[in-house]
């Protein structure tokens, strides 16, 4: 059965909905030390540290003024506004020459755009104790730029909510778990394209990767019959890619499954 996390982020004054989501990553954040939640949007997870009692600072912030003044509402709201430091700016450029914060949450966006808050500041990222990430989208893309980028692997999630199935990353410095030699040899998948399953998440053989894989699937078989009805050079490239692709996607969902 999947893991049951920490389920109530928000609290009794607040009224904000209760999220499987955040709560895996509150888990997954150590409470001794400071803490950014980038693009905090509503301040969920500021408000979830706060109420667990975080040994450390409690930053929000945010790239527009709109989402921090929710931010901002939601605090108040909830009796912590003196706890949580609120920041507007871009990524990791709020924590800048700052000796106290050791972890960075950076959830509810793009993998792309994730990978672009990193490259912005990657000596600062890379300083980090701890970053937690639950891309939207392209978590593949993402693992493997963490991977070249001399990210440690320290541990995966995945968690499912309103019928969706969500990938949470935690790399920093410590992290040494993204050698995948000997599945790729049981699996008979490269090891540089297993690495973008997500080595912990097949490791633990998660109950919840088999039906995100298999979203996956049918998300690249519906690209391959859009490609179909194009006959340029480049489209009959990309079919070909994407077949490689879904081989040895089903090679591991039929591993996952035995």
């Amino acid at each position: 059965m999947p893991k049951t996390h920490t389920n109530n982020v928000g609290g009794e004054k607040s009224g904000l909905m209760k999220s499987s989501r955040l709560g895996a990553i509150l888990d997954l954040v150590p409470d001794d030390c400071g803490v950014v939640d980038i693009g905090t949007d509503h301040a969920l997870l500021p408000i979830a540290l706060a109420r667990r009692g975080q040994q450390g600072v409690i930053i929000g912030s945010d790239c527009r003024s709109g989402p921090l003044e929710a931010a901002r509402s939601n605090l108040i709201e909830s009796g912590w506004i003196d706890r949580v430091e609120l920041h507007l700016g871009f990524g990791l450029e709020v924590i800048k020459g700052r000796s106290d914060v050791e972890t960075a949450v950076l959830a509810g966006m793009g993998g792309k755009n994730i990978l672009d808050i990193l490259t912005r500041e990657l000596p600062q990222a890379k300083s980090l104790r701890l970053l937690i990430l639950q891309p939207m989208r392209d978590g593949h893309h993402l693992r493997c730029w963490l991977a070249d980028n001399g990210f440690g692997l320290i541990d995966e999630e995945l968690v499912e909510e309103d019928g969706r199935v969500y990938e949470i990353i935690a790399v920093g410095r410590e992290g040494s778990n993204w050698d995948v030699g000997d599945l790729a040899e049981e699996v008979e998948a490269p090891g540089s394209w297993l690495v973008g399953l997500g080595p912990c998440l097949l490791r633990k053989r998660h109950p919840l990767l088999l039906p995100l894989l298999n979203s996956r699937k049918q998300e690249m078989m519906d690209v391959m019959a859009d490609l179909q009805a194009k006959d340029s050079e480049r489209s009959r490239r990309r079919r070909q890619e994407l077949s490689i692709q879904l081989g040895r996607l089903e090679k591991v969902m039929q591993w996952l499954s035995r």
